[in-house]
């Protein structure tokens, strides 16, 4: 009957399970408990993704092709009303950094626009909070897009934390961060804050250390200051005012 030559060879209301292995795998995963009952469990979604960076968006329009219906679940942050979907590089990595980063070079370009006949005053101040505004402002832009294209496909979006804790159930998501200490540190001492970078072992660790280490050299010369070879025991959230 299944071409097999290996025993046992279990069967469940005329559906073939497989071997042991995949009678066990189907008990692990749920699916031979729904052949003993005898009905199929109705579920609430037809996909569900946990996280709402990139590629949870992604995945996202996928059910749209297929006409699933999906629940996309992410947060980033503790705040519970948080709209943070796009990821770690929307809301607090690659995107506000290039945007404080341009801040930074924009110092450098008055500087040289008096040069060339742009008369402005001698003392010109930056105010870190509406940089910070114009900044979450943006983001808030991106966040609402992404939001607004989740429910023109009609996948439900879920700001909460989530993690799967048996087949078929969620609970909570835990999301990391990636390295951006080197970038920040050059674009907040362009905006003229006192910067120190601890550093546990190397700068950039995979990278050249050649390069590396002339970049080192490079912030250093723009009054970035380095304490090597020290490990973090704890971190305390602080607000900076410039």
């Amino acid at each position: 009957m299944t071409g097999q030559r290996t025993v046992p060879q279990v069967f469940v209301n005329k559906t073939h399970v497989g071997g042991c292995d995949k009678t066990m795998q189907a008990h692990k995963d749920g699916s031979l408990q729904q052949l003993l009952s005898g009905e199929p469990e109705a579920y609430d979604y037809d996909l569900i993704v946990i996280g709402g960076g990139s590629g949870g968006l992604a995945c996202s329009k996928v059910m749209a092709v297929f006409r699933c219906s999906g629940l996309v679940a992410g947060q980033m942050f503790q705040q519970k009303h948080s709209v943070c979907l796009g990821g770690t590089c929307v809301n607090v990595g690659c995107i506000p950094k290039k945007l404080m980063h341009q801040t930074a070079l924009l110092a450098t370009a008055i500087g040289d626009a008096r040069k060339f006949g742009w008369e402005l005053g001698e003392s010109v101040k930056h105010n870190w909070e509406t940089m910070t505004t114009a900044v979450n402002s943006y983001i808030g832009s991106l966040n609402w897009g992404y939001r607004v294209a989740l429910r023109d496909k009609n996948v439900n979006y879920v700001n909460a934390y989530a993690e799967f804790i048996e087949p078929h159930k969620i609970k909570t998501l835990v999301i990391g961060a990636s390295y951006v200490a080197l970038e920040c540190g050059g674009f907040l001492a362009g905006l003229g804050l006192d910067v120190t970078i601890m550093v546990r072992s190397i700068l950039l660790r995979g990278f050249d250390q050649d390069m590396a280490n002339r970049a080192g050299e490079h912030m250093e010369t723009h009054g970035v200051k380095f304490i090597r070879r020290f490990v973090p025991t704890k971190v305390c959230v602080c607000f900076l005012k410039g």
